[in-house]
């Protein structure tokens, strides 16, 4: 029992300071005590030590943005899709303008029937949407009846019941069927039930569902998913052509494949106001594959279209659009001597990339803020434009 009284006696003893300790602060603090000169001088060095530290940190933060270097803007050089194209230096610009001039001369091409004797029977069969699959013949890209030579040649019955037209060129003398270039080429199978198959792969049903319903097995109704979405890309990317596209958000996600350890980047680029999905990219996140993005999208806009750009704070978008969005032009001869003067290094190079002035990039950059009481979350948002 000692022990316990002794330590009632503590408990209380400690009480009693702490109610002796609250009054005589209250007592302070009721009464006003004035500050005399050496109280006031203390507190106004400290408040100008305050303000110098502030201004001091301010005028470092000044510094530190002043000293950050400006994102450096890329060229065709740095992709690796125009370098394949040979628009990777501008001594490889003439290639552009024959390109072009090719094309013009395809759509003035003479018409077959000009070239031919007018004699023998005439063409009566509709060839229209057709065209010469020889890579060598004149009219290997002409679609249209009235000018290509391509005459109908008969049609051959398969087994399963199909009945596939003959084709024949008479400037070159190659034959083709109409399947040629196709989903259904070099298939056996009836025509109904590929496409009846693709239809339910399109709804929504599963390959294995698929194959039980159509009594078909997994592997045949894969190989034909894969030719149909083969094919559907290569119709894609020739017919998604000519948009004219107002603003474009570029972002990219991040997921994970079935077996594999590294994350996956899937890259994206769509119109903000119609929501049309004009390029996508799957790969790291490189540089590189930024380039390979802005490629895509840039080959589906129409000709001379510049859109405004806009984008997250990853800075590999800053040197895809401006990598894209420019021309070559050539260096005067006198800027390079007093190049290689300055420098005392090897020739520089004749030609420079120049920027598109009309280019409009912006990155919408988002930054999580310290919390207000009683007002959750708050984020601050910065916008920058180059």
């Amino acid at each position: 029992m000692a022990w316990v009284l002794a330590l009632l006696t503590f408990l209380m003893m400690v009480a009693g300071a702490i109610w002796l300790w609250k009054n005589n602060r209250t007592d302070r603090l009721e009464s006003p005590i004035e500050p005399t000169s050496d109280l006031r001088s203390d507190a106004d060095a400290k408040s100008q030590a305050l303000v110098s530290l502030t201004s001091e940190s301010q005028a470092g933060s000044a510094k530190k943005a002043r000293s950050k270097k400006a994102p450096k803007a890329h060229s065709a050089a740095n992709c690796p899709l125009c370098r394949a194209e040979g628009l990777g230096s501008g001594a490889n610009c003439s290639h552009v303008e024959l390109r072009e001039y090719d094309n013009g001369t395809q759509q003035k091409l003479v018409p077959y029937w000009m070239l031919k004797s007018s004699q023998g029977r005439p063409k009566r069969s509709n060839t229209e949407g057709y065209c010469c699959k020889n890579p060598e013949c004149y009219y290997r890209k002409s679609c249209d009846s009235t000018i290509h030579a391509l005459v109908f040649d008969g049609q051959r019955s398969l087994r399963n019941g199909d009945e596939v037209r003959l084709f024949k060129c008479q400037h070159c003398a190659a034959k083709f069927c109409a399947r040629r270039d196709t989903v259904m080429y070099g298939l056996k199978a009836p025509t109904q039930d590929v496409k009846r198959s693709m239809a339910a792969l399109a709804e929504g049903l599963s390959i294995s569902a698929t194959a039980r319903v159509f009594e078909r097995g997994r592997g045949t109704i894969q190989r034909w998913s894969d030719r149909s979405a083969a094919h559907m890309s290569r119709l894609h990317d020739l017919m998604f052509r000519g948009i004219q596209a107002v603003k474009v958000e570029l972002d990219e996600l991040r997921t994970r494949i079935k077996g594999q350890v590294d994350a996956t980047w899937v890259w994206v680029a769509f119109e903000a106001k119609s929501k049309l999905r004009l390029a996508t990219h799957i790969g790291r996140r490189t540089q590189d594959n930024a380039h390979i993005l802005i490629h895509k999208m840039k080959q589906t806009l129409a000709e001379g279209c510049v859109p405004v750009f806009s984008s997250d704070g990853l800075m590999l978008y800053f040197g895809a659009v401006t990598g894209h969005y420019g021309q070559w032009e050539r260096v005067p001869a006198e800027e390079i001597q007093q190049q290689t003067s300055k420098s005392k290094r090897k020739k520089s190079s004749s030609w420079r990339w120049v920027v598109d002035a009309s280019l409009l990039y912006g990155q919408m950059i988002k930054r999580v803020a310290c919390p207000a009481e009683g007002h959750g979350e708050s984020y601050v948002k910065s916008n920058a434009r180059w």
